[in-house]
């Protein structure tokens, strides 16, 4: 047996595992969807989405943001989040279930801004596969500004079957300051 070989290959593969988690992290690229909400104050909505954040491999975490603007020119700002996970192994991995009240924590360089909000329960899906759910949280201009400038964001999520710690990556840092470039101004 050749023992220079089996080094080599196991090597290979890490590297190619590692490669293949890394690139599960990353973010994608900015992207702003516009579109009509469905209640009688027929607002246009600015969100970007797909700002997904590192952090567990059993779940996809995306922090986004949007802008609601009203026919009476009024402008509005959410922090909108998008949990996601499948079942592994017969079971839900980690179920979060997000309530009303403070289930968003930002660490952003350091410092802890809670922001509360109505939960998931109207836009959340469960079934024995999979639970998909999204929050929506008011936010200032001045935190949006915050979280674009901020050199370090930790994320954390509190549901009431669980809780999840996801964090910003380079991308996510890029995406926010294009968002309130366009959106916000005065970064």
């Amino acid at each position: 047996m050749n023992t220079e070989l089996f080094p080599k290959a196991v090597r290979i593969g890490l590297a190619i595992f590692l490669l293949g988690s890394a690139v599960g992290c990353v973010t994608g690229p900015y992207t702003v969807r516009t579109f009509s909400s469905d209640d009688d104050n027929k607002k246009t909505i600015k969100r970007m989405v797909g700002n997904s954040l590192g952090g567990p491999t059993f779940a996809y975490i995306a922090l986004d943001v949007q802008r609601s603007e009203g026919i009476d020119g009024e402008m509005s700002y959410d922090l909108v989040v998008t949990y996601w996970t499948e079942e592994k192994f017969h079971h839900i991995e980690c179920p979060l279930f997000l309530e009303s009240g403070e289930t968003l924590i930002l660490f952003i360089d350091g410092n802890r801004v809670g922001l509360s909000g109505e939960g998931s329960g109207q836009n959340r899906t469960h079934d024995r596969y999979a639970i998909h759910e999204r929050a929506y949280y008011a936010a200032s201009p001045d935190l949006l500004k915050q979280i674009a400038n901020a050199t370090e964001i930790r994320v954390q999520l509190l549901g009431s079957e669980g809780s999840v710690e996801a964090y910003f990556m380079g991308g996510n840092f890029d995406n926010f300051q294009q968002f309130v470039r366009d959106y916000v101004g005065d970064t």
